[in-house]
């Protein structure tokens, strides 16, 4: 928060009441960090599926219901309802989707993994613009945790107090020293099982009420080049 203070010219505690007022209102929805989870050891797919019009409520309601699932939403489209599922491998991704099949009786339901990351970061202007740079997502294999690092990672998918020092009260709920939580923080870091600190907002309350998923079929080998194009563009954040 003094980082974030000297850049804005203010003071610290100016950036703290308007941290605690952003996040009692909503507008921020979650304080903390943002992990790689392939680097955490978890295969991410998204899931394209066609529900009867009738059904997508409890459908949806039956897939968010999943603990690995992280996004839901109902699309305007024939392949109504899309959602993102995390788990530890591609064939326990399987067993969960033939669950859903079973349990809901949709049988149209395509996982589709990724094979290639271009960008996923989306940075809004205060005029509800999105803006981001093309960052290309660093990867690599899976990192192996300690017990120490695993507590610390399940602690911080969680939200960051908003207090003068939030890592002392991280490190006093674990039981460590403020300055070795900082230093297994900067670790993760450096590997890129964190990817950044940051603030997930409500972009409906910045002003950006509309949004879409674009799919191409991209032929003769293109793929990568325009996946590379696109997210050079600042609207596109994923």
């Amino acid at each position: 928060f003094d980082a974030l203070a000297a850049e804005l010219g203010v003071g610290a505690d100016a950036v703290l009441q308007s941290v605690a007022r952003f996040k009692g209102s909503g507008f921020i929805r979650r304080l903390g960090a943002v992990f790689d989870s392939q680097r955490l050891g978890y295969v991410s797919v998204l899931v394209a599926a066609k529900v009867p019009a009738e059904r997508v409520a409890d459908v949806a309601a039956s897939v968010s219901r999943l603990p690995g699932v992280t996004h839901n939403y109902e699309r305007d489209h024939e392949f109504n309802l899309w959602f993102t599922l995390t788990a530890r491998t591609q064939g326990e991704v399987e067993d969960v989707l033939n669950g859903v099949r079973a349990a809901t009786g949709v049988a149209s339901m395509h996982a589709l993994p990724a094979v290639a990351r271009y960008k996923t970061r989306v940075q809004f202007d205060a005029d509800g613009r999105a803006a981001a740079p093309a960052d290309v997502p660093r990867t690599g294999p899976p990192v192996e945790l300690s017990a120490q690092q695993e507590q610390l990672v399940r602690l911080l998918q969680g939200d960051l107090p908003v207090c003068a020092e939030p890592f002392a009260e991280l490190a006093a709920s674990l039981g460590q020293p403020v300055a070795g939580v900082l230093e297994q923080i900067g670790g993760l870091l450096a590997e890129g099982v964190i990817r950044r600190f940051g603030a997930v907002v409500d972009h409906r309350r910045l002003g950006a009420h509309a949004n879409g998923m674009a799919v191409f079929a991209a032929g003769d080998g293109r793929a990568d080049r325009l996946g590379r194009e696109l997210a050079g563009c600042p609207t596109v954040t994923h």
